[in-house]
């Protein structure tokens, strides 16, 4: 069963391990991402207890007739090889708005 929640500080490695694959990157290269969006605007996928992809979310607004206006940006969408095919890129991006909506 797919679900997506927001990623625990211990899970990074197995995301930036997860991130790397998907874009051919070593996951060290991550660090900087995670920096930048904050962990706490991260979102991962799992297939039961196993991490299969995940997402981070900008935080942006803009101003819009004289108010400001929250907005988020989805970045560094990544699910392994094997467990492509199966919906999870298009589940996170489900959640991704869930969360935005909520946030």
């Amino acid at each position: 069963m797919l679900s997506v929640r927001p990623l625990q500080a211990s899970e990074w490695p197995t995301l930036a391990e997860a991130l790397g694959q998907s874009f051919n990157a070593p996951p060290a290269a991550w660090d900087s991402f995670l920096d930048r969006v904050g962990q706490e605007n991260m979102l991962v996928a799992l297939e039961g207890d196993r991490i299969v992809g995940g997402c981070g979310i900008y935080r942006m607004g803009q101003h819009w007739q004289g108010r400001s206006v929250p907005l988020g940006g989805v970045a560094g969408v990544g699910v392994l090889p094997d467990a492509r095919s199966r919906g999870v890129a298009r589940v996170l991006m489900e959640e991704s708005l869930r969360w935005m909506h909520g946030n």
